[in-house]
C-alpha cells in the first residue's frame, strides 16, 4: 500500500474519532443539564414541602394542637441535620446529634400539652421532663442565637417558679380536704352541744327547733332582727324587726310564748332571750370560725391553681417562641 493511501486512511480514522468524542461530550453535557434540572426540581419540591410542613407545624403549635404539631414536624425533621450541621456531634460528647435535637423538640412539645392538663400526675411528669431537659440544655441548644440563646436561662427560671407553685398547690390539695373534714367534725360536735339550747329556745317559743340529721348538718343561728344569735326554729323567719312582728309570726305557726309572769312577762321574756343568746354565742362563734377556715382552704386552692396556670402559660408561650425559631427552615 502506498504512503498516500495510508495517510488518507489515517486521516479518516482521526475524523471519525473526533466526531465520536464530540458526540460523547454533547451527550455528557446534555446529561449534566438534565441532572441539574432534576436536582433543581427536587430541591424546589423539598423546599416547598418543608416550608409547607413548617407552616402547618407553627399553626398547630399556636392553637395548642400539640399532637398534630409533632405529626407535621416529622415531615421536615431533616432540618435538625441540615440546619445545625456545623454544630452537631462528630464524636464530641458536648454536641448533640440530629436525633437528640429532634427528641428534645418532641419532648418539649409534649411537656406543653401535659402542663395544659388539669391532671396533677401529667403536670408532675411535665416537670420531671423539664428537669431532664435543663440538665442538657446547653448541649441541645448548641448553635442557636438571638432570643433563643436566652431561652437557656429563661427555662431554668420558669422551671423554678413552676415547681414552687406546683408544690404549694399539691400541699394545699392534700391538706385541705383533711382540714375541711376535721373542721366539719368539730362543727358537728359544737352543733350537738348547742342542741340543748335550741330545744330550750324552741320550748320557750312553742316551736320545734331544726334537728341534726347527720355529721354534715350544723346548728344555724338567726343573723339579724330581734332573734339575732338565737337558734333557728322551724318556720320562723329571719330578720324579724320587733316584738309585734314576732308575735304575728308565732300566731301563724300556732306558736305561743310559754312564760307566765303577769305584768312582768315581757321583761322576763326578753331576759330569757338574752340568757339563751349569750350561751349560744359561744357555739355560734366557734361554728362560724370553723366554717370560714374550711371556706378559706377552698379559696386558697383556687388562688394557687390560678398561680400555677399563670406560670404554666408563661412557660408555654416562651417555649412556643423558642420552637418556632429553633426548627425554622434555612
Amino acid at each position: 500500500m502506498s504512503s498516500y493511501t495510508i495517510k488518507k486512511v489515517s486521516s479518516s480514522v482521526d475524523i471519525r474519532n473526533d466526531r465520536s468524542n464530540k458526540n460523547k461530550q454533547v451527550k455528557f453535557a446534555i446529561i449534566l443539564v438534565f441532572v441539574a434540572i432534576i436536582l433543581s426540581l427536587l430541591f424546589t419540591f423539598f423546599s416547598v414541602s418543608t416550608n409547607q410542613a413548617y407552616d402547618k407545624f407553627v399553626q398547630n403549635l399556636k392553637v395548642n394542637n400539640f399532637t398534630n404539631a409533632i405529626v407535621h414536624l416529622e415531615a421536615f425533621d431533616r432540618i435538625f441535620k441540615s440546619k445545625y450541621s456545623k454544630f452537631n456531634s462528630s464524636d464530641s460528647v458536648n454536641l448533640p446529634t440530629a436525633r437528640e435535637r429532634k427528641d428534645f423538640v418532641v419532648a418539649l412539645i409534649k411537656v406543653l400539652g401535659q402542663l395544659g392538663h388539669n391532671d396533677r400526675q401529667e403536670q408532675r411528669k411535665a416537670l420531671l421532663t423539664i428537669k431532664g431537659i435543663i440538665t442538657n440544655i446547653n448541649k441541645l441548644t448548641a448553635g442557636v442565637s438571638g432570643r433563643n440563646a436566652r431561652f437557656k436561662q429563661t427555662i431554668k427560671q420558669q422551671y423554678a417558679t413552676l415547681v414552687a407553685d406546683y408544690k404549694e398547690l399539691r400541699k394545699k390539695e392534700i391538706v385541705g380536704p383533711f382540714r375541711r373534714k376535721e373542721n366539719q367534725n368539730r362543727i358537728y360536735q359544737q352543733s350537738i352541744l348547742s342542741q340543748d339550747l335550741a330545744n330550750e329556745f324552741g320550748a320557750l317559743m312553742g316551736i320545734a327547733p331544726q334537728t341534726l340529721r347527720g355529721p354534715t348538718d350544723q346548728t344555724k343561728f338567726y343573723e339579724s332582727g330581734v332573734l339575732k344569735g338565737l337558734p333557728v326554729l322551724n318556720g320562723l323567719p329571719d330578720n324579724i324587726k320587733d316584738m309585734k312582728q314576732l308575735k304575728d309570726e308565732l300566731r301563724k305557726l300556732s306558736g305561743e310564748v310559754s312564760l307566765r309572769g303577769g305584768a312582768e312577762t315581757p321583761e322576763l321574756f326578753l331576759k330569757r332571750l338574752e340568757e339563751i343568746r349569750a350561751k349560744c354565742d359561744v357555739f355560734s362563734q366557734q361554728i362560724k370560725k370553723l366554717t370560714i377556715e374550711s371556706d378559706d382552704y377552698s379559696i386558697d386552692i383556687s388562688k394557687l391553681e390560678e398561680a400555677f396556670l399563670k406560670s404554666s402559660t408563661k412557660f408555654v408561650t416562651e417555649s412556643k417562641n423558642f420552637l418556632v425559631d429553633y426548627v425554622h427552615p434555612l
